[in-house]
């Protein structure tokens, strides 16, 4: 008798000594999603199933591999320096530091920490600069986790 998916991956799954925890937690999913996909409650996308196959298959105790990124130099070809501070590194202005003179060619400039953001006039055509290095990039990372984003 040939087993269904949803009984292959519980028996994958018993046969490493998982919890469904452990699995759904590495996959992206909750644990009641991974219980329902077992007992054939639910169906999962064709790219969800191949991921679960995928993870089971190569499952590792090993920690799975992580990238950070240490240093991150973006240039935006727009003047908008109040979009780029509030919308893409949502930063409230009142927190940040002005400064009237820039690097790099640069007019002026604001600071949170070590993100900077570097801007022009409209003549310079330099556009905004962002700047991040080091704990910038952890504060960064914290934003993106505060809004959902990681």
């Amino acid at each position: 008798m040939t087993m269904t998916w949803s009984e292959q991956i519980k028996t994958r799954r018993h046969e490493l000594q998982l919890t469904q925890t452990a699995v759904a937690s590495r996959i992206g999913i909750t644990t009641n999603y991974l219980a329902r996909l077992e007992n054939a409650h639910d169906h999962p996308s064709s790219g969800l199933q191949a991921q679960i196959d995928r993870t089971l298959k190569d499952w590792s105790d090993l920690s799975p591999l992580t990238v950070q990124v240490d240093y991150l130099r973006v240039r935006f070809p727009t003047n908008k320096a109040d979009h780029i501070i509030k919308d893409l590194c949502w930063i409230d202005k009142d927190f940040i530091n002005y400064k009237d003179w820039g690097r790099y060619g640069y007019a002026d400039q604001y600071q949170l920490g070590d993100i900077t953001i570097l801007t022009s006039t409209p003549t310079q055509k330099l556009g905004i600069l962002l700047e991040m290095h080091g704990s910038g990039c952890r504060q960064f990372e914290s934003m993106l986790i505060a809004h959902g984003m990681v």
